[in-house]
C-alpha cells in the first residue's frame, strides 16, 4: 500500500556524516522535495565557542527562531519533504528525546 499523506521526514547527524548526500538522494530517488540545514551566518558563534554560558542562550533561541521559520516554510509544501538537520550530541547516545544517535526514528505525518 502506497501512502498519499504529506510526511515530514529529518535525516539528524553531527557534522560531515552524509546527512545531505543522503537527503539528496533520496529527493531525487523518491521525488521527495529536499530541505536543508540552514546555512545563514550565525551571529553568536564566535562568541558562543568563547564564552558558552553567557552565550548559549542566544545561540539556542537564534536555532530556535530560524527553524521556526523554516518549519512554517515546509507546513506549506504539498508532498514528502526530506531534511537534513544538524545533531550535536554532548556525547555518547545524546539525540533527540535521548535516543541513541543509530536508532530510527519512526516518521510522523505532517500537521496542517
Amino acid at each position: 500500500m502506497v501512502r498519499t499523506e504529506p510526511r515530514h521526514i529529518v535525516i539528524a547527524g553531527n557534522i560531515g556524516v552524509g546527512k545531505s548526500t543522503l537527503v539528496a538522494l533520496l529527493a531525487e530517488t523518491c521525488g521527495w522535495t529536499p530541505v536543508y540545514e540552514l546555512e545563514a551566518a550565525h551571529p553568536y558563534l564566535d562568541d558562543y565557542y568563547a564564552d558558552p554560558q553567557r552565550w548559549g542562550f542566544h545561540s539556542q533561541v537564534w536555532f530556535l527562531t530560524r527553524r521556526l521559520t523554516q518549519h512554517q516554510q515546509i507546513a506549506g509544501l504539498t508532498g514528502t519533504v526530506v531534511q537534513d538537520r544538524l545533531h550535536a550530541a554532548r556525547g555518547r547516545g545524546a539525540g533527540p528525546a535521548g535516543l541513541r544517535d543509530d536508532r530510527v526514528l519512526r516518521a510522523a505525518p505532517m500537521r496542517r
